[in-house]
Parts: C-alpha cells; structure tokens; sequence
C-alpha cells in the first residue's frame, strides 16, 4: 500500500494455521478473503503492481533476501537431504553474526562436532575450507554488485 496506494489490496490472503475465532479481522485489514489452514502463507497479487518501484529501496538488504531466497529454492525439491549445502547454508547464517563455529553448526545439523568433521572428512573438505569457500563465493558475489558500497561489503563479509 506505501507504493501502490492506500485503496491497494491483495486479491487474496493465505495463512497455514487454523481459522482464529477474530478471523474477521482478518479480513478487514487485508481487505481481501482469507483463507486459513492453506499448504502455505501466501499473498496473491495482480501483476501489475509487480512494475512498481519500491520508494525508500535497500540494495543491501535487496541482495540479502534474494541470496536467502536461493537458497531456500535450491533446498527446496531435494529428496536426500545434502550434508555439504546444510553445513554452508549454517556457515552462510552463521557469518552474519561473526565468525561460524563448528560445534555451533554441528549442534544446529543434530550431530557431534566429531561426527561432522568425520562427515565432512570423508567428503574431502574441512569446516574451515567451508567457512573460506562460502566467504570467497559471498564476497565475489557482492563485489559484482555495482550499488554495493566496499564500506557495506566489510560489513556483510
């Protein structure tokens, strides 16, 4: 609504949890229907707002999210679930924070730190060729990115 107007609305809202008893509410505020218990929390919008520039526009956060959301598809769809990925996807949250820990990592994938580094051994790779092969993928990715200030990328990295 801050970008296409206040009388904007989605043409529909889903939310995955069941119906509140205020669901009405709901409604009201969305300005739309709104259907409760759905696969998945979505909001269905027209195309043509789609065009729109967003005012007060964040290219930091920008390639944050679309990153995130990469991620999150590329996971998306895979029947076995890929040790390596989990362990640089954990680094790559890990970084925002300071510098990623094994045992940290290794408690968030439900194993021993001995058990990952074994995993990760038998793979020929170690944690800390995984905390540098993430930091050297993100920084060039960020060092494509024209509008990204060198002060900003110290910052991500």
């Amino acid at each position: 609504r801050h970008v296409l107007g206040s009388q904007w609305a989605p043409r529909a809202v889903h939310f995955e949890h069941p119906r509140p008893e205020c669901w009405h509410e709901h409604c009201k505020v969305f300005d739309a229907p709104v259907y409760f218990e759905q696969p998945f929390n979505s909001l269905l919008i027209p195309k043509r707002g789609l065009n729109r520039a967003m005012p007060d526009s964040d290219s930091v956060l920008l390639m944050v999210m679309q990153d995130s959301l990469n991620q999150i598809s590329s996971l998306c769809g895979r029947g076995e679930r890929d040790m390596v990925n989990d362990v640089r996807e954990q680094i790559r949250q890990r970084l925002l924070y300071g510098e990623p820990a094994l045992e940290e990592v290794a408690e968030l994938l439900g194993m021993t730190s001995w058990s990952l580094q074994r995993r990760l051994r038998e793979q020929g790779l170690s944690f800390s060729q995984l905390v540098d092969n993430v930091r050297r993928e993100l920084a060039n990715r960020y060092l494509r990115e024209p509008q990204l200030p060198i002060s900003q990328l110290a910052l991500l990295l």
